[in-house]
């Protein structure tokens, strides 16, 4: 069994390494051609793995045996020079998928991009606010000047708490003592 941090280097050649340099050498192709979009299944494919793998690994890598060792041959399989699984799996279910939602991934897409066009430093600022606010809420830690003036406020009660400590024990010296062992001593 792999551990993580080797899969993960594994994961990392065979997954990125290898097929960034595929992409390259397709490119370098003085005839240009189909050759060209061979990677590009497989790209689209690793990226939507590559962004649920974190959740993946949560789940799967502490009771799945062998879990790290799956995703190298997962990788291995949607790439076109061996076993072209990319090209099968978006060929066969995400183009279709994609396709039939593109009006409304367009609609959003250019929606989102307009909003983003017209943002002010107020609308961060509102949007800061809002985030700290529900963040708080969320976790029931207040931050900023309120705690501030939360913590340096004395209240009854605490002055009765420290009011309460024990005291200390008195300390004798090492003088002190000895005579009285002596006396038990005689």
């Amino acid at each position: 069994m792999l551990p993580s941090f080797v899969g993960s280097f594994m994961e990392l050649i065979v997954g990125v390494v290898y097929p960034v340099y595929g992409s390259f050498k397709t490119l370098q192709i003085k005839d240009k051609g189909a050759d060209d979009a061979r990677w590009l299944p497989y790209w689209i494919l690793f990226s939507l793995f590559s962004s649920s793998e974190f959740l993946l690994d949560c789940i799967f890598a502490a009771w799945m045996p062998l879990w790290y060792e799956l995703k190298v041959l997962f990788v291995l399989w949607l790439q076109p020079t061996y076993f072209n699984g990319a090209a099968l799996v978006y060929n066969k279910y995400l183009e279709p998928l994609i396709a039939s939602k593109s009006d409304f991934i367009d609609e959003q897409a250019e929606l989102v991009l307009k909003k983003a066009r017209n943002i002010s430093a107020d609308d961060l600022t509102q949007l800061i606010d809002w985030v700290s606010t529900k963040g708080q809420a969320l976790t029931g830690v207040s931050t900023g000047a309120s705690s501030a003036t939360k913590s340096t406020a004395s209240t009854p009660a605490a002055d009765e708490v420290q009011d309460e400590k024990p005291e200390e024990p008195e300390v004798v010296s090492s003088t002190e003592a000895e005579p009285a062992e002596t006396k038990k001593a005689q």
